[in-house]
């Protein structure tokens, strides 16, 4: 049966989107309600879309110079007994990362956290907010005055995000399936954007040519593709059931050209007064 190839852009910021060329078919349908469990290989894909969505939701809200990177832990007299306890002390620590950011006059912080019990329970969160890394890794503790009490290690790192995006840090978040986890994240996150599929950029022929001859597997072909944009990572994979190719394209580009205008705007309006 003949299919057609289909672009679908994910933005995420001005200086990462990712880029999925994926077969459709004319007569394809919704898919009806699952009846059966997943399989061990559905289960894997499940698990690389959800650290792939993370990466997107990151890239969307954590990429600025205040974000921070932190990996709280127990001392073995402080371990919580339950997943409930782990998870509020979670939720107290991050009312007190926003309590002294509205004393200090900052903006509300952003956070995406994960409560963990693997061997020991632990969590893992990124955070972006106008606090120090010394008085972030101060307020995990539990008390007040003589009383205050640290509850463990926390290693609180800023964030270096690689070519627009932090996607280690996302892998490193779900990196372990069979852990027992609870997630949360503050409210107003800004969500990955989804362009309007494009049914009409690319052909099958055109696709599998680039396949053939190499021209798909060198990042300067789909550059040409996406002008501004530089191409970081290529996944070609074909699928037997389809027999067709899925290309998944990482993009990014090492400032926004809107940003870029309205400097040159700005100099412009400047050197004219």
């Amino acid at each position: 049966m003949r299919h057609w190839m289909r672009e679908q852009r994910i933005l995420c910021s001005q200086v990462y989107q990712e880029v999925d060329i994926i077969p459709i078919k004319p007569d394809q349908v919704a898919r009806g309600k699952r009846e059966c469990k997943s399989s061990l290989a559905q289960q894997r894909l499940n698990d690389r879309n959800a650290a792939r969505y993370l990466n997107q939701l990151i890239a969307a809200n954590f990429v600025t110079h205040r974000c921070y990177l932190m990996d709280p832990t127990y001392k073995p007299e402080k371990e919580p007994k339950t997943m409930e306890e782990a998870d509020r002390n979670l939720v107290n620590y991050l009312r007190r990362v926003k309590a002294m950011c509205k004393k200090r006059g900052l903006p509300n912080p952003k956070y995406i956290a994960v409560t963990e019990q693997a061997a020991h329970f632990h969590h893992h969160i990124i955070l972006d907010c106008g606090l120090t890394r010394d008085e972030l890794e101060d307020l995990w503790s539990t008390g007040r005055g003589a009383r205050r009490e640290r509850l463990g290690r926390i290693n609180c790192d800023v964030a270096q995000p690689e070519h627009g995006a932090l996607a280690a840090r996302a892998r490193y978040m779900v990196k372990t399936r069979h852990a027992a986890r609870r997630w949360r994240q503050s409210t107003g996150l800004k969500k990955p954007e989804r362009k309007k599929p494009n049914d009409g950029k690319y052909t099958r022929r055109a696709i599998d040519r680039a396949i053939r001859n190499g021209d798909a597997y060198d990042p300067r072909y789909w550059e040409q593709k996406y002008p501004t944009w530089k191409c970081h990572e290529i996944q070609i994979e074909y699928n037997p059931i389809d027999r067709a190719p899925y290309v998944r394209l990482t993009l990014w580009r090492p400032r926004s050209p809107y940003i870029r205008a309205g400097a040159r705007k700005e100099r412009r309006s400047y050197a004219g007064r």
